[in-house]
């Protein structure tokens, strides 16, 4: 086995940044759900949420399965932070 291949199954650092900031920014909406009374982790609310990166340095973020229950709480708490609650449900 050469050297490429063993190079190659270390992540650089854009990975490693990528990550870091998907996770942040995993954690930053977890909070925010949780402020909305919506708990992560708990299957009947917000199964999982998680930070994930490619290797090529794109940031993301995994939202999982979400019941359609937790998705109406959701778009309630949003459509009510812009004023125009009940429109367009």
């Amino acid at each position: 086995m050469s050297g490429d291949h063993v190079d190659q199954a270390w992540p650089d650092d854009s990975y490693i940044l990528a990550r870091r900031r998907a996770d942040d920014a995993a954690k930053l909406l977890c909070d925010v759900l949780v402020g909305l009374g919506i708990e992560v982790g708990v299957p009947e609310q917000w199964p999982d949420v998680k930070g994930r990166a490619t290797f090529e340095g794109d940031a993301l973020v995994y939202l999982g399965t979400v019941p359609v229950a937790t998705i109406e709480k959701l778009t309630d708490a949003l459509a009510g932070s812009r004023g125009d609650e009940g429109q367009n449900r």
